[in-house]
């Protein structure tokens, strides 16, 4: 059977089983895979399209964006963010929502400057809360300050600022 001779018995046989006849397996393979492929994909979901919103994450976190075109790479896409970067993604990386299509501005490095008519109109912009909180702390003294075996220095946390670690007691 392996090479396409019959069994050897001592039954008789029709003459037409006495010819040799050489059987290709590659073609039974694949139809066989085929109908194989069949069955397994029934189930399939429809993968991304063009102009598809979706949430993309980046640097741990989600923004929102539109697909642009599918990249030659397997489940990969090329997608437009709302902050005006194009970015490459793979497909878990995607979230198809059902929100409105994002104005996805084109991506500037730096701000334009402004054409103001008077320069002495032009006020410095006030501080950002977050850099103000974080000047305004109090750092303890270097004497206080640590190092870990590694060299690293251990800071003592924010709360503890006006507490003197040494003392006991808090700072006036």
């Amino acid at each position: 059977m392996l090479f396409s001779r019959s069994l050897r018995t001592k039954l008789p046989l029709a003459a037409e089983h006495l010819i040799l006849a050489v059987v290709s397996p590659r073609g039974q393979l694949r139809q066989r895979q085929e109908q194989y492929k069949k069955y397994f994909d029934r189930k399939t979901k429809a993968l991304l399209h063009s102009d598809d919103v979706v949430r993309v994450k980046h640097h741990s976190e989600w923004l929102r964006g539109r697909v642009i075109r599918p990249h030659d790479a397997p489940r990969s896409y090329v997608v437009e963010c709302e902050e005006g970067s194009t970015l490459r993604r793979n497909r878990r990386d995607l979230i198809e929502t059902a929100e409105e299509t994002p104005v996805c501005a084109p991506f500037i490095d730096e701000p334009p400057p402004t054409q103001d008519a008077s320069p002495s109109s032009s006020s410095p912009p006030p501080p950002s809360p977050l850099l103000t909180s974080s000047s305004s702390a109090v750092r303890p003294p270097l004497s206080i300050l640590k190092t870990t075996s590694r060299g690293r220095v251990a800071q003592q946390p924010v709360r503890f600022a006006d507490y003197d670690m040494s003392a006991g007691r808090r700072r006036k």
